[in-house]
Parts: structure tokens; C-alpha cells; sequence
């Protein structure tokens, strides 16, 4: 988990100079990929050319790019990590995610659950074509269905991930 201020005066309210920043991290294979997430996604986003314009949607797309690619070079975990950030600042809410972590919003008087996230799973149509467009292969793996690739043994039950090299070298 990561909670951090970002100065960000530009998207603050006039009164503030920073945003609140909140991360949550869900790895597997291991903590590796989740602690190295929880340490630098807030610092790409921070760096990010488009957080300094004010463009937080572009600046939470090219964090997390920045991030899984920090995180390739820099470590040899095997690991792999989903993701769900928030940031708030200037009387709005932006979210992101990765995987199947998710963001629901409890409201109205019967303190019903809205969803607003969808989960990158390998079973729903979008992400199902984006894989097979990529020639890769959603298969059913014990009781659901998992990403794959003919050049791996490996299977990931969620569609999207930061890390998880040996998946991703394999598929190079």
C-alpha cells in the first residue's frame, strides 16, 4: 500500500498544493513486484510530462508503463503485482487499475455497492480479443479461465499485470 501527497498546485484545489495519492498493490509469485509498485508508481506519476500539464488520466497511463518497465530493468523478481491507485486533488477523483483489483463506491441509503472499475480478466470479451489479437490464448485453468501463450507452460488469471517476467520474456 502506498498513501502519498504529490505537489501538484496546478491540480489542487487553489487553497492546496498537493493531491492525495493512494495505492493498493495485490502481487503474486511473491511481494517483490508489489513493494517495488507500493515504493515508484507515485514517483512516475509524479515525473510523468503529463501529471506536470495537469493531464492526470495520461499521467496515471504513462506512470504505470513507466513503472512495469522500472521494474523489468531494475529487478530479477519473477514476480508480478495488480493494482488499483487513486488520486484525489482539485474536487476530483481519478482512479486506475491493473488486473483485477478493483474500486467499488458505497453510496445511497441502502449503502449500495457501485463498481467503478471493470476487472482485466481473460473470460471478458474486450480483453479476450485484445489477446488473441496479440496471438495469444485464453484457456479454462482449473475453474477459470487463464492467459497463455504457445511459447510458455505459464498461465495468468488475470489478463493484465505489472511484472511477471518469465511470462513476458516468453512471450518476446
Amino acid at each position: 500500500m502506498a498513501i502519498e501527497r504529490l505537489r501538484a498546485p496546478h491540480i489542487a484545489r487553489p487553497a492546496m498544493v498537493s493531491v492525495q495519492f493512494l495505492g493498493l498493490y495485490d502481487g503474486h509469485g511473491g511481494a517483490g513486484c508489489a513493494e517495488f509498485s507500493a515504493q515508484r508508481l507515485h514517483t512516475c506519476l509524479a515525473a510523468s510530462p503529463a501529471f506536470g500539464s495537469g493531464d492526470v488520466g495520461a499521467a496515471l497511463t504513462e506512470a504505470f508503463a513507466e513503472c512495469e518497465r522500472a521494474f523489468l530493468r531494475e529487478t530479477e523478481s519473477p514476480s508480478g503485482s495488480c493494482a488499483v491507485v487513486a488520486v484525489i486533488g482539485g474536487g476530483k477523483l481519478y482512479l486506475a487499475h491493473i488486473g483485477d483489483s478493483r474500486v467499488v463506491l458505497c453510496s445511497g441509503e441502502k449503502a449500495e455497492a457501485v463498481p467503478l472499475t471493470v476487472d482485466h480478466k481473460p473470460d471478458s470479451v474486450s480483453e479476450k480479443a485484445r489477446i488473441d489479437g496479440v496471438g495469444g490464448m485464453v484457456v479454462i485453468g482449473g475453474r477459470c479461465a487463464r492467459v497463455t501463450h504457445p511459447g510458455t507452460s505459464m498461465m495468468l488469471a488475470t489478463s493484465r499485470s505489472f511484472g511477471d517476467r518469465g511470462f513476458k520474456d516468453s512471450w518476446e
